[in-house]
């Protein structure tokens, strides 16, 4: 599940802050997203850190560079077996996450959180199509990116060694956060607010969906 806000305030270095959660964290082992993936706190916990700087991206519908579509996946993997998506491009990125509990679809989730800027100054159309439809109370959609640690030579470790349906990341690192217009893995992501305010006060809030699709996932 994860919770995208462009935020109110605009700062003059052409960048736009926003809020966005990365991924739903389940109670306990009995919940998972479409994709079969259950995040539970104390793993999160443990892999949080890795999140800050992962690039937002974006694989546009076409050459505007206004409407995003899917990952960027082009179906090749490096020498390593990595998943690479060269169809996407970096539009933003995240700078620090936190967990805390959020208002989605007016259910209370735990959430990660992230916080980031999208760069408004080369992507004035995509920022421009994420205020119109936060606006038309539409939402603006995002997934979450993980891979295993290289240490474990690049293999995504879940609890008891179960890859199946409900399966529980233990160790990880996040690699991206990806807009999205195609559906995703869970039905709780979107856009929450984009920062206009000229006073530096941010509104918070403004959207309450979410959708979270998770990939490179082993």
């Amino acid at each position: 599940m994860e919770l995208f806000e462009l935020n109110e305030q605009k700062e003059l270095d052409g960048r736009r802050r926003f809020r966005a959660s990365l991924h739903e964290i389940y109670p306990d082992e009995s919940g998972m997203n479409n994709n079969g993936i259950c995040y539970l706190e104390q793993y999160t916990r443990a892999n949080m850190e890795s999140a800050k700087g992962i690039p937002v991206c974006c694989e546009f519908v076409d050459g505007r560079k206004r409407e995003p579509l899917g990952h960027g996946e082009t179906g090749v993997r490096n020498k390593d077996g990595m998943v690479m998506f060269e169809d996407s491009i970096v539009v933003g990125v995240v700078d620090d996450v936190t967990i805390e509990d959020a208002q989605i679809e007016g259910n209370t989730k735990r959430v990660l959180m992230a916080t980031g800027y999208i760069y408004e100054q080369r992507y004035p159309n995509l920022v421009e199509w994420i205020e119109q439809r936060l606006n038309a109370n539409m939402a603006v959609r995002g997934s979450v990116e993980f891979i295993g640690k290289a240490e474990n030579n690049g293999e995504i470790k879940y609890l008891n060694d179960f890859n199946g349906m409900g399966r529980i990341p233990t160790e990880y690192v996040y690699s991206g956060y990806c807009l999205l217009s195609v559906p995703a893995g869970d039905n709780a992501a979107v856009v929450f607010e984009l920062n206009e305010s000229k006073d530096g006060e941010q509104e918070k809030d403004k959207g309450e969906q979410c959708h979270e699709e998770i990939v490179g996932n082993g």
